[in-house]
C-alpha cells in the first residue's frame, strides 16, 4: 500500500488523519443490549451516530460489535489513496 498522507479529507470530504484528536474524534458508551461497548467517532456526529447505533439494538437486532475511526484506504480500492470515511471518524460497521 502507498504511504497514506498525515492529514487529507476522506470520501465524503470531511477531514481524515492517522491522528484522531487533530480531527476532534472521540469515545463514546453505548449501553447496548450485549453490554457496553465504545466506539470512536468525529465529534460533530457522534450523536447521530450513537442514535443510529442505539435505534438499530432495539429495534433490528442486538448489535454486538461497533467499529467506527480507522485510518485506511477505502477497502477493495488499496493504492488508490481515497480515504475510507472511517478515516475521519464518520462511517460506523
Amino acid at each position: 500500500m502507498a504511504s497514506l498522507p498525515a492529514t487529507s479529507t476522506s470520501q465524503n470530504g470531511w477531514p481524515a488523519s492517522p491522528d484522531p484528536l487533530s480531527i476532534d474524534v472521540v469515545t463514546i458508551a453505548l449501553p447496548l443490549q450485549r453490554g457496553m461497548k465504545t466506539i470512536q467517532v468525529a465529534r460533530r456526529a457522534a450523536e447521530a451516530f450513537s442514535d443510529i447505533v442505539l435505534w438499530w439494538d432495539q429495534n433490528i437486532e442486538p448489535v454486538e460489535t461497533v467499529y467506527g475511526y480507522n485510518y485506511r484506504e477505502i477497502r477493495g480500492y488499496e493504492g488508490s489513496g481515497t480515504i475510507s470515511n472511517h478515516g475521519s471518524g464518520t462511517a460506523v460497521d
